[in-house]
C-alpha cells in the first residue's frame, strides 16, 4: 500500500469513527431542548394556589389583578388564559405570545415541563402586570 493510499485510508477511518461512533454508543446528535430558566425561586405573593386537577392551569384576566395571582403547576399541565375584562390583553410566557379579546380564552398547547425549568415564571399580562406560575419538579 502506497503512502498516499495509506493516508487516504486513515483519513476515511477517522471520518467513519467521528460519524458512526457517537450513534453506535447511543449518543444523540439531536439538539437538547433548552428550558427557560425561572424568573424567581419563590413567588413574591405569599399565597400560591395548589395545582388544579386535570391538564389545564387557568389564569383569568380580571379587572385589577389576575386570578389567581399565583398558581402552582405540574410539568405535565398546560396554561389556559381567559380574558374576563372588556378590553384586549396581550399574554406572554416563554415562547408563547397571544392577544385575547374580551371573553376569549387561549390554551398554550405545550406541557410546562417541555419549555420551562422548575421554579417561578412570570406570565406577563399587558393590562395587569404579571401573574406567577410556580412550576413544581
Amino acid at each position: 500500500m502506497s503512502k498516499m493510499n495509506r493516508r487516504l485510508a486513515i483519513g476515511m477511518l477517522v471520518v467513519l469513527v467521528l460519524v458512526v461512533a457517537p450513534s453506535a454508543c447511543g449518543a444523540s446528535t439531536e439538539p437538547v431542548p433548552t428550558l427557560k430558566p425561572p424568573d424567581a425561586d419563590y413567588p413574591a405573593a405569599g399565597i400560591c394556589a395548589d395545582p388544579p386537577e386535570g391538564e389545564l392551569v387557568t389564569i383569568a384576566i380580571t379587572p385589577g389583578v389576575p386570578d389567581p395571582r399565583c398558581v402552582r403547576a405540574r410539568p405535565d399541565q398546560k396554561l389556559q388564559v381567559v380574558n374576563a375584562t372588556e378590553q384586549p390583553a396581550q399574554v406572554r410566557l416563554a415562547e408563547f405570545d397571544a392577544t385575547l379579546n374580551p371573553g376569549e380564552r387561549q390554551v398554550f398547547d405545550k406541557p410546562f415541563g417541555e419549555y420551562l425549568a422548575p421554579g417561578v415564571h412570570f406570565v406577563s399580562i399587558s393590562t395587569l402586570g404579571n401573574a406567577a406560575l410556580w412550576l413544581l419538579e
